[in-house]
């Protein structure tokens, strides 16, 4: 829905203007879509008693449609941008839940963004060293890692992926890849 608004706000329409055939019929197919999220059902039990460990596994991604719909902003900045969005919340998860994870794993797959935090700030861009340094200072403890685009969850949503779509995704539906399992 947010990908279709955003082109919408490209058009620069007015507020009673009608919107083009080919973004009415995209909201259209979308709404029809969503009916589908009444077929998702979540078939795991957590039984605490067997529960030897948690791990909490995080996944940055920024769409190439950043690109297009967002001013002047670069595919890097992008991805550094959702990079900082996951240490916020993996912070804020964190600070909230009373669960007690035995280690914490970011994963973007960017090359770029991950090479920012190998180098010193001042090699850096001023707007590109303040995001590295916030994130750092908020997840300084919790390693990054890079996982490929074909293997990130968090590309089917940044992408704007269909409900029926993420229903048949084993991705989010079954364990992770095992290149994600992190011996620590």
């Amino acid at each position: 829905a947010k990908l279709i608004l955003r082109e919408v706000g490209v058009l620069q329409i007015d507020w009673d203007d009608p919107v083009p055939t080919d973004v009415n019929e995209k909201w259209r197919n979308f709404r029809i879509e969503m009916t589908a999220l009444r077929e998702i059902r979540v078939p795991r039990r957590i039984s605490w008693k067997r529960v030897l460990q948690l791990k909490l596994q995080g996944f940055a991604d920024a769409s190439s449609l950043w690109r297009m719909l967002e001013k002047a902003i670069t595919t890097p900045r992008a991805e550094l941008l959702a990079a900082m969005l996951l240490a916020r919340m993996v912070v804020k998860f964190l600070n909230t839940t009373e669960l007690k994870f035995e280690s914490v794993h970011r994963w973007s797959d960017s090359k770029i963004v991950l090479a920012w935090f190998k180098k010193p700030s001042e090699l850096l861009q001023t707007y590109v060293s303040n995001r590295v340094s916030e994130i750092q200072q908020l997840s300084q403890l919790y390693p990054r890692h890079f996982i490929s685009t074909y293997d990130n969850s968090a590309d089917l949503i940044s992408r704007g992926v269909t409900p029926k779509k993420l229903i048949r995704s084993t991705m989010w539906w079954q364990t992770s890849p095992s290149h994600t399992i992190v011996e620590d």
